[in-house]
């Protein structure tokens, strides 16, 4: 997850009014593809409690985190010095715990308005429509259901919003595409499974028309 243009001024403009000096900012994200809760563990194992100046601890992607490792950083939120700063960046407030949520204040700064949709993709979606199950076993795909699961399934869902006004399958596939992202991040399904299911669907609906 990268800084956008907008959390980016929100932070400097946190820092400059905090008095942060660049020395006492952490900035973590998950070691895999969540946090934790041994990561939690060792991140609270960093924070230093009894701190005589302004410290800014950067946690992104926290929204990934299972519901174990969040209740493991409520004692933190709970009791850290108010010389402690912590940004929890999510991309989805309600994957948050209500524990964390009353301990925290929500700051919308981003709402996702395009997607860059790689070659890959796109190349990928249209030899669907075509009726082509072939591009669906390749590295690039292999690659990117290892590495990000459900930014794939974003591309594969803005593709189609973009197709909204002249496609008139497109709504009731971005609905598919939505529901399968859901499962991916909310149910723990596997990237696999879900990523096949979506490919089909949109296999077999071209093939009707």
């Amino acid at each position: 997850m990268k800084f956008t243009h907008k959390s980016k001024k929100y932070l400097e403009g946190l820092i400059k009014e905090e008095k942060i000096t660049p020395h006492f900012i952490f900035t973590h994200e998950p070691a895999g593809k969540e946090y934790s809760i041994n990561q939690i563990r060792e991140i609270g194992k960093e924070i230093k409690y009894s701190a005589s100046e302004r410290h800014l601890y950067i946690l992104k992607q926290f929204d990934t985190a299972s519901f174990e490792a969040q209740n493991a950083f409520l004692k933190t939120l709970e009791e850290h010095s108010p010389m402690l700063i912590f940004v929890l960046m999510v991309q989805n407030h309600k994957r948050l715990l209500p524990t964390v949520m009353s301990r925290s204040k929500l700051i919308i700064l981003d709402r996702v308005e395009q997607v860059d949709i790689a070659p890959e993709t796109t190349q990928l979606i249209e030899s669907l429509m075509k009726g082509s199950l072939k591009n669906m076993g390749s590295s690039y795909v292999e690659k990117r259901l290892k590495s990000d699961p459900e930014d794939l399934l974003l591309e594969f869902l803005f593709y189609f919003r973009n197709r909204y006004e002249s496609d008139r399958s497109a709504s009731k596939i971005m609905r598919k595409i939505t529901t399968n992202r859901n499962l991916l991040i909310q149910n723990n399904i596997s990237a696999q499974t879900v990523f096949d299911d979506t490919c089909i669907y949109l296999y077999k609906i071209y093939k009707k028309s």
